[in-house]
This record gives structure tokens, C-alpha cells and sequence, in this order.
């Protein structure tokens, strides 16, 4: 097999034309310096700024566009997405830290309740550990709708409590 040789009357495309390149390595012409302290490390020193630990200061810090997802989904699928919050998508928003820990608390405690439940049922009394587990699952369901729609809530003992230590 040969190759078929070009055709003899056409002349070979032209070179692309660009512009030379800069001389000197200086910056573009009017171009101006940024004013100082532009660049920062933006999300710890905002994080900072915002959050003094005074009681409620997570408030303060602002919200991404997918924070109250994020929180409410954390309610209502358990324990795994907010170990996902908290580990990888926004450590640093104080505001969901302290959604997805309140969340991760109240799930273990439900687990808790469901296992006491369990255990107690062989003794007749099961089934008063097994329905407060069901209203947990209810509370959540309603706290994880509510911070959907973009209502900060605060389980009443819990709240303070993961705030004090975690946030």
C-alpha cells in the first residue's frame, strides 16, 4: 500500500499569527498592585472575624448557598451524612458543624433508645423506650425540614451542650 503524495499545486498553509511575547516579564500595561491584605486565607480569617465564641456566635458566620441542604439533610438521613459534613464538605462553617453534630448526637441517642427498646421488649416493657425513639425520629424529621427552609432550631439541652463543647 502507498501513501498518495500531496497534490503538487498547493501551497502549504500559512504559519498562525500570533503576537510577540511580552518583553521584559513585567505585568500588562495599567495594570495596578492589588492593595494589601487582598489576598488573604479567606475562610480561617473570616471564620475567625466572625466567630468569637461568644453563646450564638455560629449565627453570625455567613451561610453557603448549600448549608441549609446540607443541615437538613443531616437530620433526615442519620449519621453518616453528618460524619460526611463534618469530616469532609465544610469543616469550617460553624453553622453547619454545630447542625450536623446536633443531628450526629440525636441519631446515636436514637440507636441508644432503639437498643434499651429492644432489650426491655423480652420484659414487656419495650415498648415505652421504642415509641420515644419514634417520636427522636419525628423531632428530626421536623427540626431537618425546618432548617431546609432556613430556620435555625436548637434541640433545648443538646443545643447548649454541643455548642459549649464543639463550636
Amino acid at each position: 500500500m502507498t501513501a498518495n503524495p500531496p497534490p503538487p499545486n498547493r501551497p502549504p498553509p500559512p504559519p498562525p499569527q500570533r503576537p510577540p511575547p511580552p518583553q521584559g516579564g513585567g505585568p500588562p500595561p495599567g495594570y495596578q498592585q492589588p492593595p494589601p491584605g487582598y489576598y488573604q486565607q479567606a475562610p480561617q480569617q473570616e471564620y475567625q472575624r466572625v466567630y468569637r465564641g461568644a453563646y450564638g456566635s455560629y449565627l453570625n458566620y455567613p451561610l453557603g448557598e448549600n448549608d441549609k441542604i446540607l443541615a437538613g439533610l443531616c437530620y433526615l438521613f442519620g449519621w453518616i451524612i453528618s460524619v460526611v459534613c463534618l469530616v469532609g464538605i465544610k469543616p469550617c462553617s460553624p453553622w453547619l458543624r454545630f447542625h450536623a453534630i446536633q443531628a450526629l448526637v440525636m441519631h446515636i441517642a436514637m440507636y441508644g433508645l432503639y437498643l434499651v427498646g429492644i432489650v426491655l421488649m423480652y420484659f414487656i416493657i419495650g415498648i415505652i423506650p421504642l415509641m420515644v425513639a419514634l417520636a427522636v425520629i419525628v423531632y428530626a424529621a421536623v427540626i431537618g425540614i425546618l432548617v431546609l427552609t432556613g430556620k435555625d432550631h436548637r434541640v433545648p439541652k443538646l443545643g447548649d451542650w454541643v455548642e459549649e463543647r464543639y463550636i
